[in-house]
C-alpha cells in the first residue's frame, strides 16, 4: 500500500484507475479492493479515498502489501462527491473506474468493458453493464430495460416503457469512464444525494459523449439496509430541489416520471401530508408531460406505501428465492 500526493508522482499511464471512497467499514472496503485485485486485466491503480478519521480502515489496508493500491486519508468529511473527486485527481489512468465500498466486481468486469467496441479512451465515452443485485430476497440482474438508450438520456433513467421493465439503472459500481469524460465533467460538490445522477445527466449532455452498456452482469451490487446507502434516506424537498435545480437536463416526461416515482415516494415515507403530496401532483401536471403510465405510478407510490410493496416482494420471492417484481 502506498499515499498518493497527486498524480504526477508517476512516469507512466495506468490503464485504468479504480477510485473506492469509503469511511468507517474496513470488511466491506476490503472485500471491494480484494475484488479488484482478482481482475482478469490487471493494468490497474486503486486508490481509495478514506472520508475523515478512521484508523481502522487505514489499518486494514495497510495489511494489502500491493503497490497498486493507494489510499488517501481526508483530515475531515467531505461527503461521496468531494471524495469521489479526490480519488479522479490523484489518478492517471486513461479510464477511470468506479466502486462502492460495499460492492464487489466479477472477474471479468474490467476486461469485459475494455473490449467493447466503443471503448476508445481519447473520447468521451461513458461505458457500464449490467449487475447482480443481492439481497434478502435473493439475486436478480438489473437493469431489465433495453439496453438500446435511443431516447433522450433522462427518459432512459426514469422513464419505464411498461409495468415490469423497470428504469435504466446505471449503478456506479459498473462505471467505466474515459479521461476526457471524467476531466469534462466532475460530481457536483457537497451534493448529498442522487451523486451518481447527478454527473450522469451532466455527462451525457458532453458534446459527442458515448454511453455503451456491456450485455452481461459484471458487478455484484450489495442491496441491504444494514450499510447505510444514502440512497436509503427519504427526502422529498431535496429530491424536488435537485430536480428543479436540473429541469433543463430532463424532458418534460422524463420530469412527471421523477415526480411521480421519486418525489412522491419519498413524500409518502416522510408523511409529508396534502400540502406536499398537492404540490407535487401540479408540478406533475404543469411542469411535466404525463402518461398514463406516469400517473398510474404516481398513484402506486401515493396510495401503496413501501411496508406494503415490501411485504409484496417478499411473497413474490419466497418460492424461489429471487425477487423479480420490478415496481419496487
Amino acid at each position: 500500500m502506498s499515499s498518493r500526493v497527486s498524480s504526477t508522482t508517476s512516469s507512466r499511464v495506468t490503464r485504468v484507475s479504480v477510485v473506492i471512497p469509503t469511511r468507517n467499514r474496513p470488511e466491506l472496503v476490503r472485500r471491494a479492493v480484494e475484488s479488484v485485485f482478482a481482475q482478469t486485466h490487471q493494468d490497474f491503480e486503486i486508490i481509495v479515498v478514506i472520508d475523515g478519521p478512521d484508523s481502522a480502515t487505514e489499518a486494514a489496508l495497510r495489511e494489502i502489501a500491493d503497490p497498486r493500491l493507494h489510499v488517501l486519508p481526508l483530515a475531515e468529511s467531505q461527503g461521496g462527491s468531494d471524495a469521489r473527486n479526490t480519488g479522479i485527481a490523484a489518478s492517471i489512468g486513461e479510464w477511470v473506474a468506479f466502486l462502492d465500498d460495499d460492492d464487489e466486481w466479477l472477474p471479468e468486469r474490467l476486461a469485459r468493458q475494455l473490449a467493447h467496441p466503443a471503448a476508445r479512451p481519447e473520447r468521451p465515452v461513458f461505458l457500464a453493464s449490467l449487475f447482480i443485485e443481492r439481497s434478502e430476497l435473493g439475486d436478480r440482474i438489473l437493469p431489465r430495460r433495453s439496453l438500446e438508450c435511443r431516447e433522450p438520456f433522462s427518459e432512459f433513467l426514469f422513464c419505464r416503457p411498461s409495468l415490469s421493465a423497470g428504469t435504466g439503472y446505471v449503478q456506479t459500481s459498473t462505471w467505466l469512464v474515459s479521461r476526457p469524460l471524467i476531466d469534462a465533467v466532475r460530481f457536483t460538490s457537497k451534493l448529498k444525494r442522487n451523486q451518481d445522477v447527478d454527473w450522469m445527466l451532466r455527462a451525457m449532455a458532453v458534446k459527442d459523449a458515448v454511453l455503451a452498456i456491456v450485455p452481461e452482469p459484471l458487478v455484484i451490487f450489495h442491496e441491504s439496509g444494514k450499510t447505510g446507502r444514502v440512497s436509503k434516506k427519504a427526502d422529498w424537498q431535496f429530491q424536488f430541489e435537485w430536480l428543479e435545480r436540473n429541469r433543463a437536463l430532463f424532458t418534460r416526461k422524463a420530469y412527471s416520471f421523477f415526480v411521480a416515482t421519486v418525489c412522491m415516494e419519498d413524500a409518502v415515507r416522510q408523511r409529508a401530508g396534502i400540502g406536499a403530496y398537492g404540490a407535487l401532483v401540479r408540478s406533475f401536471l404543469s411542469r411535466g408531460r404525463p402518461t398514463l403510465r406516469s400517473a398510474f405510478f404516481l398513484a402506486y407510490y401515493a396510495l401503496y406505501p413501501e411496508p406494503m410493496r415490501a411485504a409484496r416482494r417478499a411473497r413474490a420471492a419466497a418460492p424461489s428465492g429471487v425477487g423479480e417484481i420490478a415496481m419496487s
